[in-house]
């Protein structure tokens, strides 16, 4: 064969294995996975998506690259809700604050007490209820991987200290884009504010907003704490954080691929909560050594308020009897 003849076949050879994904060296092309959050570097979220690229890359000998962008993007939650259902982001694990403007029964878990502690949300998104939110997630363009958390939501201020709803009167906070925590504020007689997390300090630091709606751990990991004198613990929220993948990139996945994704997540999920635990105790006494001060209030007042809310989300949740459901559970629980 002439030496023309045989570039002319290097090259059909080169294209045709481009075309299959194979490289130069016959090397197959990675599947990338990107995942984002908006929180801090130093959030337990990375504890648990660290450990998830190591077992992906592991379980899949190498051919899914996991990328974890640590709060680096510089975009809201709502943002990378917005680019999981285009599909120009594969996963990211971000709170269920914003997420009802896109399937609206993510505020069943935005509903203030709903849950007695986090062991009993475990139970509720890891069962039936879990699935039963997975099917309206995946029909938005959503999947729901499994269920991480980030403590529990508190109130904090720069103005005075909190001990009943009457004290939060005329504050201006900051709470996540969801209807239960404006509605909730709005009771109590205070003035919420939909911000995103990126925006508070700025905000806090102008005065533009009083306090804000979110998790204590968080307000460190934030800076907030800079400018923050307040905190009442009344954990009305479980903050949880589901690990959601594009539906479509999903679906374009090998079965091997997907069942290796799972298996990391679930290996994951555990190891995510057990040091958001262990990371939670120590939080109130940093505040303390600061020089802030922290209220713990009688919740039984706030629980009041917040069951007055309840029926203006029964249609938007899966019902009353969902509600009931998942209260049922807390009370069969030790």
């Amino acid at each position: 064969m002439s030496r023309s003849g045989r570039i002319i076949l290097g090259i059909a050879a080169l294209v045709v294995g481009l075309l299959a994904g194979v490289g130069p060296a016959g090397a197959q092309q990675k599947i990338q996975f990107r995942i984002a959050s908006v929180v801090d570097a130093s959030s337990t979220v990375y504890v648990g998506t660290d450990y998830f690229k190591k077992r992906v890359e592991e379980l899949t000998g190498g051919k899914v690259e996991v990328v974890v962008y640590k709060g680096t993007l510089g975009k809201g939650e709502r943002q990378l809700y917005e680019a999981l259902q285009l599909g120009t982001l594969e996963g990211a694990v971000i709170s269920t604050g914003p997420l009802s403007g896109f399937v609206p029964e993510a505020d069943l878990f935005n509903l203030p007490f709903l849950f007695k502690d986090t062991a009993h949300a475990f139970k509720v998104v890891d069962g039936e209820t879990g699935a039963w939110f997975n099917e309206k997630m995946t029909a938005k363009g959503f999947r729901t991987l499994g269920w991480w958390v980030i403590g529990t939501r508190n109130t904090s201020n720069r103005t005075r200290p909190i001990n009943k709803p009457d004290d939060y009167k005329g504050l201006k906070i900051r709470t996540m884009e969801s209807p239960p925590f404006m509605a909730l504020y709005k009771a109590m007689g205070a003035i919420p504010v939909p911000m995103s997390i990126t925006e508070v300090y700025t905000a806090l630091s102008q005065g533009t907003i009083d306090g804000i709606d979110g998790s204590l751990p968080a307000q460190l990991e934030f800076k907030h704490i800079e400018v923050l004198k307040y905190a009442a613990v009344t954990d009305h929220v479980i903050l949880l954080y589901p690990f959601s993948v594009a539906e479509r990139w999903w679906k374009g996945l090998p079965a091997d691929i997907q069942q290796a994704i799972l298996k990391a997540e679930a290996e994951a999920r555990p190891i995510q909560r057990e040091a958001d635990a262990k990371y939670a105790k120590g939080i109130e006494e940093e505040w303390k050594k600061r020089g802030k001060v922290v209220t713990h209030p009688d919740i039984k007042a706030f629980q009041q308020v917040a069951a007055s809310i309840y029926p203006q989300f029964y249609d938007k949740v899966g019902g009353k009897e969902r509600i009931d459901l998942i209260r049922k559970i807390g009370v069969e629980m030790k």
